[in-house]
């Protein structure tokens, strides 16, 4: 994800999928990141618990401790009610930390640019809840991650 053109490819597939939409379309976002990379999902994916479903089955292991979090890793946030049991509503991918050291900012690829002055690939706080532009940003609740590599 760290070409430009790879990031809008799947960017504007997701938004096609989602009937011309770009609300709502983290998952169609990660699907397409993966079909790039090789992995066979249905477009028809759509939400959190098929995604998660798909992943486990094709040997992705979870973890929740972003500490260990590296880039390529497909990160899942809380429910709406901070819930970390309950279904994510958001998914995103961990392309790097603001700052070595520091677990609060990191750099993340998702469908939400238009909350992020038009950015596929952006800065976000993964440890709290925040808003941006009226929208809320559930925080980190764990990862996924295949010992394939980087997400190119």
């Amino acid at each position: 994800m760290m070409i430009k053109e790879t990031r809008l490819k799947a960017y504007y597939r997701s938004i096609k999928l989602n009937k011309g939409s770009s609300s709502n379309t983290c998952v169609y976002f990660i699907a397409e990141v993966l079909r790039i990379n090789g992995e066979n999902i249905d477009d028809s994916t759509c939400n959190t618990t098929q995604l998660l479903q798909i992943m486990k089955k094709d040997g992705w292991k979870k973890s929740k401790n972003y500490k260990k979090l590296k880039p390529g890793d497909i990160c899942f946030t809380t429910d709406e009610n901070l819930n970390k049991n309950g279904i994510p509503t958001h998914t995103y991918i961990f392309m790097g930390w603001l700052e070595e050291g520091k677990y609060d900012y990191a750099y993340i690829c998702d469908n939400q640019a238009k909350d992020y002055s038009g950015k596929i690939y952006h800065l976000r706080n993964i440890t709290k809840i925040d808003t941006i532009k009226g929208s809320t940003k559930e925080p980190f609740s764990f990862f996924m991650s295949k010992k394939k590599g980087i997400i190119r």
